[in-house]
């Protein structure tokens, strides 16, 4: 466009105050993210079918542990298809996540120290383990090598227990017999 002398163009700028202040005035504030190592927290899901529903809120921890019991630090938990369907709602379970690994915390009396012991380095299967605290039966407790990191042994258990299940009792694998491995660049495979 022509003004007088002078050639004028339009042009457009981003307002970033003006879109801050829409943006406060519409979405409520996130919780604020603070390290508390001593809170124990559980992760939850307030409307299924909404993954940003999920959210942590305070665990109520019983003191006492099962008669087999492990209580664990967690410090990684396994993540796979069925927790997104759960988060969904596509699945009835409400329990998020099975498999997870960290440091053994507390040992029920009943328990074989030869097995477990306070501060060792753990893969567990339970229900629930987006938790900071979870507690796992002795059988599904099992110790791993310090040079494993944690995110790894967190993702073993369950796929560990379905091939074995599948090979050993579904498929009766014997010595000296192969098998086909279909999809094998899954976790499974």
């Amino acid at each position: 466009m022509e003004k007088d002398v002078d050639l004028c163009t339009s042009r457009v700028t981003e307002a970033n105050t003006m879109n801050d202040q829409i943006f406060s005035a519409l979405v409520p504030p996130g919780p604020e993210m603070r390290q508390q190592p001593e809170r124990a927290l559980n992760l939850t899901i307030s409307s299924p079918r909404l993954l940003d529903t999920l959210h942590f809120v305070d665990d109520i921890v019983d003191g006492s542990l099962g008669p087999e019991e492990v209580e664990v630090s967690v410090r990684a938990v396994g993540v796979n298809f069925k927790d997104v369907m759960v988060a969904l709602g596509q699945l009835p379970d409400k329990s998020l996540r099975q498999e997870y690994a960290g440091i053994v915390t507390h040992v029920s009396v009943n328990v074989d120290l030869s097995q477990v012991t306070v501060g060792d380095r753990v893969c567990c299967i339970t229900h629930g383990a987006f938790k900071t605290y979870a507690r796992s039966h002795a059988s599904s407790v099992h110790r791993i090598p310090d040079s494993m990191a944690f995110s790894t042994a967190a993702a073993l258990p369950i796929t560990f227990c379905t091939a074995y299940y599948s090979l050993h009792h579904l498929g009766r694998l014997r010595q000296g017999e192969s098998v086909l491995i279909h999809a094998a660049t899954g976790v499974l495979g």
